[in-house]
């Protein structure tokens, strides 16, 4: 994947936030949240304790999930979410915006 193929705008090299379990592959994406700020959170879903959390280059989880490739474009303060990788994302406002 180079600059020009990168799907989602601004910096491959912008910092998200994830968990180990997702970033190992024990964990799926259920929960993507583009907060106010403009920072991205690709999420189980569930709660995630601190020392779980990890901050990556947006440029890891694009290209090790490519399922995320359709919300390249949910607006800042907004999230979605789905059941099971087997299910659509739902788009909605993100409450905490």
């Amino acid at each position: 994947m180079t600059a020009t193929t990168f799907p989602f705008s601004g910096s491959p090299e912008a910092t998200c936030y994830t968990t180990r379990n997702i970033m190992e592959g024990r964990h799926s994406i259920l929960l993507v949240v583009h907060d106010s700020n403009g920072d991205w959170q690709f999420l189980p879903g569930t709660v995630v304790e601190t020392e779980d959390g990890v901050a990556v280059h947006l440029f890891h989880i694009v290209e090790e999930h490519s399922e995320v490739h359709e919300l390249r474009d949910l607006p800042a303060g907004w999230a979605a979410e789905r059941i099971s990788e087997s299910h659509p994302w739902e788009r909605y406002v993100w409450a905490d915006s």
